[in-house]
């Protein structure tokens, strides 16, 4: 496990109706503030990343779809620094995950199906504080197979 990185089982409430799926309160803890809610659709078989952000917190849901999503804990003097950690997200996991500025994330849909995520981030988004690696970059100690 990446150091600061949660995984939490989210609820969905379902009837004959359709669905309410919940994601993120200001009462969990690792809810620090609001900066921005934003969606990602990703198709089949597309692996999407890099990403790291320098100052912005990550908290991940994928709504519709399945994910595999990887991180890489490069934060320097952290106590997982160099960690790989994989999470299955989606219909399959319905799960929130955290990720602390510093850490690099990377996704693949999987399935069949394309996958809707939802991200609510700590920060408006700013392109200053956002880096993009290349998913072949020796930097990081994983290959998408």
């Amino acid at each position: 496990m990446i150091d600061e990185v949660e995984v939490r089982e989210l609820k969905k409430f379902c009837n004959d109706q359709g669905c309410v799926y919940k994601m993120l309160s200001e009462n969990d803890s690792f809810f620090d503030r609001f900066g921005e809610i934003y969606f990602s659709l990703i198709h089949s078989g597309i692996i999407k990343g890099w990403n790291v952000h320098t100052r912005q917190d990550a908290n991940m849901a994928c709504i519709s779809g399945n994910i595999e999503l990887v991180l890489y804990d490069r934060r320097q003097n952290s106590s997982s620094e160099g960690a790989i950690q994989k999470i299955s997200l989606g219909e399959d996991h319905y799960s929130l995950v955290h990720i602390p500025h510093g850490v690099a994330y990377s996704w693949k849909a999987f399935g069949g199906a394309s996958a809707l995520i939802a991200n609510c981030a700590t920060l408006p988004h700013n392109p200053e504080e956002s880096i993009k690696i290349a998913l072949d970059s020796k930097e990081i100690p994983y290959q998408w197979q």
